[in-house]
């Protein structure tokens, strides 16, 4: 979440004085940012995923074959919540956009409704993409298992988050599986995303400028290729769960080892 608002960082310090906290981890720079400088120290342990078990799904794609797309397709992938500080609406938007500049890019959306939704949030989407008349290139496929079957298959992932994202497990995902992201440059995905070597990195909010990135690589074969080279050869290694894991046991260990921390002020 988001810690930087006035409120939260309150409800945090009165946690932290009544829990005494001796240590504090956070998923990113970003979400750290508001607790630098407290008595209670603050280390940054990025999210890491069970590499073997991404990769072991991704050596069936299905994503291409269930929607009947041709080889030569260009896919670019959205695989999240449809809530709107997700930047659903933002992705459509420049879906929009893009698919009317490219002539064989196809934008896929992958998530069902929300449980706390008080209308059919996917069957929503497909009116509005309905209306514009493009439904053949704009596919909202809901709820799926085993989703990185899906990426896999995708020649990008786009994250347009509006929120401060603080480390979205979508783009590591995406990453390890070697593919490049069109992300906002907000919250931690910038920690994760190296603009312009395995992604690139958008302002959150603006349609124009995402529709711009992903016509940008779905032109340009070989820069995807590039990236997705870069994302393949480090992403395994800044991001597995077997070291995020040991990062976050020797804090464990050495906050447990020393006297406790009063209070966050």
């Amino acid at each position: 979440n988001d810690h930087s608002r006035v409120l939260t960082r309150a409800v945090d310090r009165t946690m932290a004085r009544a829990g005494r906290v001796g240590a504090i981890v956070a998923v990113s720079h970003s979400i750290a940012r508001p607790f630098l400088g407290r008595p209670a120290p603050v280390t940054v342990v990025h999210n890491g995923i069970d590499l073997a078990a991404c990769l072991s799904g991704a050596r069936a794609p299905l994503l291409r074959a269930q929607l009947g797309l041709e080889p030569d397709a260009t896919v670019a992938v959205y695989a999240g919540r449809l809530v709107r500080h997700k930047g659903i609406d933002i992705l459509l938007d420049a879906a929009r956009l893009a698919v009317a500049r490219s002539l064989d890019l196809h934008v896929v959306v992958l998530g069902g409704t929300p449980r706390h939704a008080t209308h059919d949030v996917v069957a929503a989407l497909r009116a509005r993409v309905a209306s514009w008349g493009m439904e053949r290139r704009i596919h909202l496929m809901g709820h799926v298992d085993r989703v990185e079957r899906y990426v896999a298959d995708a020649d990008l992932a786009v994250v347009p988050s509006i929120c401060a994202d603080g480390c979205p497990l979508s783009v590591i995902e995406a990453l390890c599986l070697g593919v490049p992201v069109v992300g906002s440059r907000v919250g931690g995905i910038p920690e994760i995303v190296r603009d312009r070597i395995d992604g690139v990195l958008i302002p959150p909010g603006d349609a124009p400028a995402l529709a711009e990135a992903i016509v940008d690589l779905a032109r340009d074969p070989a820069q995807r290729q590039t990236m997705r080279l870069a994302a393949q050869e480090t992403a395994g290694l800044r991001f597995d769960a077997v070291e995020m894991t040991r990062r976050v046991a020797a804090v464990l260990h050495q906050a447990a080892s020393g006297p406790p921390h009063g209070s966050l002020k």
